[in-house]
């Protein structure tokens, strides 16, 4: 058992921010989502998601993280140092 941002998790290990899983599988970030719940760890979802947050959530309980790519109309974000 560890920590992370106290909340506690299983294994320090957590599942990183994966954009568009439909299109790897059916279930999607619904599928990852049931897994971390399984395994006790966290699920980040992806700003780039295939399915919605209030969605994923729908899946059952677990601890969610959410990953917020802020991208700006018009404006190249590569290279800003962030």
């Amino acid at each position: 058992m560890t920590t992370a941002l106290g909340f506690k998790i299983s294994m320090p290990i957590m599942i990183a921010p994966i954009a568009t899983q439909k299109m790897a599988h059916p279930d999607g970030e619904f599928a990852t989502a049931r897994a971390a719940s399984v395994e006790d760890t966290v699920m980040t979802q992806s700003s780039w998601a295939t399915s919605s947050v209030e969605r994923v959530a729908s899946t059952g309980p677990g601890i969610r993280f959410f990953q917020l790519h802020n991208v700006s109309p018009g404006h190249d974000n590569e290279g800003d140092g962030l």
